[in-house]
């Protein structure tokens, strides 16, 4: 009887755990066998891995300072940047760090993130964990660990080596080679070199192509605020990007998008030169570098107010340009210490001399308006070009419709 109890007494645990098993079983695949196909931002990218894994050399050398920083510091700053480039990609993520424990002689090498979905928060505090560099660099270890991490996963992974390369072995080159034979052109490594030991970044380029990438990639230039770092994700984690203003920045980093054709921009698509007077024309295009706060301007940067033109041979405002001028007002109120030049033009009908004088008219008609909605005489001039500076083609009765215009001019006087 004692002996029935006691094997029910053993078989009850097993019963009870049962149901919970199936039930973990059927909540989904973990992350390490779903199989992630390539998603899709139509029009921008296509992403060129499913996994990828960080590996953070955090041994006694990159204690050292390099320009005033740790190497430590410059390698978690560019992982950092890194994470902050990349778009939003369904991705299996990891890290681990190589070296890092209290005795110098030890070989420790320990996953410090995933794998796991990937989130930009979650990467970026594990990496931000690791407050010293301490021990031994066990980097053939850490790489030959690699392969266990991503072991069960499906689709091509991304190795990403951050390390100054000092004290790394022949041994890690190899361990390279035997990861990517081992997966072919299921796996890359690429690697960023971080310092300015020449050794060490030999020993990188060595493994990176062994990895099947060109070679290390320095830290600094990843870094650098001219556009280091956006290349480097592109050939990373991307397939394919699309420019569809043709500045050199892809899409899904492109804050300035439709930035004109010829304009130097920075790594975020913006004109270096920049937009002084915040018209969003940029500054080695615009003609009217100074337009006031408020005003609409042309593709020149110029203030034109479009609907203030003017019959042929008339300096009359019509109806239509009330509006406009409405707005001239406006804008002259919300800079009070705005002052213009009103312009006049003409189409190329007639004389020049007949041409300046009606000119000069229409831009004393468009002053009167102004005058009569309470805008200083002080805060006002006017100026006559006649059929100097068009606007279009004088060919056509529709260009020479746009010839006879005002348009408003900022100035300091």
């Amino acid at each position: 009887m004692a002996r029935r109890y006691l094997s029910i007494f053993l078989i009850l645990p097993v019963l009870i755990a049962f149901p919970l098993v199936c039930a973990a079983q059927q909540a989904g695949p973990s992350p390490g066998v779903e199989s992630l196909a390539a998603g899709t931002d139509p029009g921008v990218f296509l992403k060129k891995v499913d996994n990828f894994e960080v590996v953070l050399d955090g041994s006694m050398s990159m204690a050292e300072e390099v320009g005033g920083k740790s190497k430590l510091s410059i390698a978690k700053q560019t992982i950092t940047k890194m994470i902050e480039t990349m778009p939003d990609l369904k991705l299996i993520g990891s890290a681990r760090l190589c070296g890092n424990n209290s005795c110098p002689a030890s070989q420790e090498s320990r996953l410090i993130y995933g794998p796991e979905y990937f989130t930009k928060k979650g990467l970026n505090d594990a990496i931000n964990s690791v407050a010293r560099a301490s021990g031994g660099t066990p980097m053939s270890m850490s790489i030959g660990s690699v392969k266990g991490d991503i072991a069960s996963l499906s689709g091509p992974s991304a190795m990403i080596v951050v390390s100054d390369g000092v004290r790394v072995k022949q041994e890690a080159v190899d361990a390279v080679k035997k990861l990517k034979a081992a997966y072919g052109d299921k796996l890359t490594c690429y690697t960023v070199w971080v310092g300015d030991d020449a050794d060490g970044k030999k020993v990188l380029d060595e493994m990176a192509v062994a990895g099947g990438s060109k070679g290390a990639y320095s830290a600094s230039d990843l870094l650098a605020g001219t556009g280091g770092m956006p290349p480097f994700v592109e050939t990373v984690f991307l397939k394919q990007v699309i420019d569809s203003d043709k500045d050199g920045v892809s899409d899904y980093l492109d804050k300035c998008p439709g930035t004109p054709a010829g304009i130097k921009v920075d790594m975020y698509g913006c004109p270096i030169d920049g937009d002084t007077d915040g018209d969003g024309v940029p500054d080695s295009i615009d003609l009217c570098k100074n337009t006031p706060k408020g005003a609409k301007v042309d593709v020149r940067g110029c203030w034109t107010i479009g609907a203030v033109h003017f019959d042929f041979n008339k300096a009359q405002i019509k109806p239509t340009a009330y509006p406009e001028l409405n707005n001239v007002v406006a804008v002259m109120k919300h800079n009070p210490e705005l002052r213009i030049i009103i312009d006049g033009h003409t189409d190329i009908i007639g004389t020049a001399a007949y041409n300046m004088n009606l000119s000069r008219k229409r831009a004393l008609s468009a002053m009167t308006y102004l005058l009569k909605k309470g805008i200083s005489k002080n805060r006002l001039s006017t100026k006559g070009y006649g059929f100097s500076r068009p606007i279009a083609t004088n060919e056509t009765e529709d260009g020479r419709a746009k010839n006879r215009r005002v348009e408003f001019e900022p100035t300091s006087k």
